[in-house]
Parts: C-alpha cells; sequence; structure tokens
C-alpha cells in the first residue's frame, strides 16, 4: 500500500473513533443534565445548569480532535526527517512538542486529507 493511502485511511479511521467518542460524550452529557441530582446541585451553589452540546457539535469536535493525532504527527514527521537526523533528539523533541502539534494537526487534518485524496488519486 503506498504511503498515502496509508495515511488517508490513518486518518479517517481515528475520525471515525473520534466521532463515535463523541457521541458517546455527548449522549452521557445528556443523560447527566437531565438527572434531577445533578440539576440540584447547580441550583444549591447558585450556578446555571449548562445546556447539553448538540450531537453535531460533540462529535465534529471529538472527531477533529482525534484525527489531529495522526496528522500532527504526519507534520512533526515531516520536518523531524528534513532537519534532524539521529533518532534520539527526534523521540524527545516529539514528546516536548505534541501539545503543539496535535492541535495543529487538528486544523490541519481535512485540509491534509483533501490534499492526500488529491495527490493520491492523481498519481
Amino acid at each position: 500500500m503506498k504511503k498515502e493511502w496509508r495515511q488517508i485511511i490513518i486518518i479517517v479511521v481515528f475520525m471515525i473513533l473520534g466521532a463515535l467518542i463523541g457521541r458517546v460524550a455527548v449522549s452521557a452529557q445528556i443523560a447527566q443534565c437531565n438527572d434531577p441530582e445533578t440539576i440540584g446541585f447547580f441550583a444549591e451553589n447558585g450556578m446555571e445548569v449548562p445546556e447539553p452540546m448538540s450531537f453535531a457539535q460533540g462529535m465534529t469536535g471529538f472527531a477533529l480532535l482525534f484525527s489531529g493525532f495522526p496528522a500532527g504527527a504526519i507534520i512533526f514527521r515531516y520536518f523531524a526527517d528534513k532537519w534532524l537526523k539521529s533518532t534520539a533528539p527526534k523521540i524527545v523533541i516529539a514528546i516536548l512538542t505534541m501539545p503543539i502539534y496535535v492541535p495543529l494537526g487538528a486544523l490541519c487534518s481535512v485540509p491534509m486529507l483533501i490534499y492526500k485524496l488529491y495527490a493520491a488519486c492523481t498519481r
């Protein structure tokens, strides 16, 4: 299997996994906000009962977050292969810069997916 197709499949799998986890998280949040004990807790402390997210917001948010992991790893690997030669600094820098590359990957996952699909189909 070509490298581009493998990357596309990994990003899509993580995106689907994130959407499923987002669906479960939103369902749990809706159930928690409908619980009388939770509503009583918020009322006792003088706080507003938070409105739960919609399924579209939760599933999209988790899908982008989870697809940010492989997309960020792809971006990091591109720059690391270009600038770093030995393996030890790559591992240390990958661990230290993971909080930067995951949100960057989440932002770039959909455009990267479109670009990779285009590049893989035109070859």
